[in-house]
């Protein structure tokens, strides 16, 4: 296989694992986030179910889109479309946890949250790596997008870990911390996310090919 049809194979092959993968991960994080109630797994949640269902929608424009013009177009669009929906979704998470802060807070089993995060960690990191491996041989832009939304799994989980875990063991002595520590890591969680979506947002808009894709809606 000679490096032409190389690329697309290896843009294929990374964004159906990263879909299939999503899928699983993020059943896992709608449970998690159900059966504890926890806002920072919420937060984590809201982000993967954009990621996800763009990436979906992506993929299968991808695997039956033939023409390399009509699968730059689609891989345009997809990117600029998923990080003005993460930006909104993020935006609103935020929002929603200071309201919680500044109304008294809610009350979780940080015990319960730090095991789920501690499988979802190991999930996220063992996707991350291997996007990455294919990301080095690979000059697609949705690749490389993967790998950082993956990787900000990676950190958001090792986060709540440790934030968590604090928790869990300082909860008796400091009990406010199971009131308030929640929303305050979900927040924390989503700002960086939020800033790491505006800078990919920034690129997409700053791509030579919006102008075309504007004359070809317009």
């Amino acid at each position: 296989m000679n490096r032409q049809q190389e690329e697309p194979f290896l843009e294929k092959l990374a964004l159906i694992l990263s879909l299939f993968s999503g899928i699983l991960f993020l059943a896992v994080e709608l449970m998690a986030a159900w059966t504890t109630s926890s806002q920072g797994i919420w937060a984590d949640s809201i982000y993967d179910l954009g990621e996800t269902a763009f990436l979906a929608v992506f993929t299968f424009f991808l695997v039956f889109l033939k023409e390399n013009e009509k699968r730059d177009r689609v891989r345009h669009i997809f990117t600029l479309s998923k990080n003005v929906l993460l930006a909104v979704l993020l935006t609103g998470l935020i929002w929603g946890n200071v309201r919680v802060l500044l109304t008294g807070g809610h009350v979780i089993d940080p015990h319960q949250v730090w095991g789920m995060e501690l499988w979802l960690c190991g999930l996220a990191a063992a996707v991350t790596g291997l996007l990455w491996l294919v990301s080095r041989q690979s000059s697609s832009e949705a690749v490389r997008s993967e790998v950082v939304c993956w990787a900000i799994d990676v950190a958001g989980c090792a986060g709540m870990i440790l934030a968590y875990g604090l928790c869990a063991w300082f909860g008796d002595v400091l009990p406010w911390l199971t009131r308030y520590a929640d929303s305050v890591i979900a927040i924390l969680l989503s700002v960086p996310a939020l800033f790491g979506v505006l800078r990919m947002l920034r690129d997409n808009l700053q791509d030579a090919s919006i102008p075309s894709i504007k004359r070809h809606f317009g």
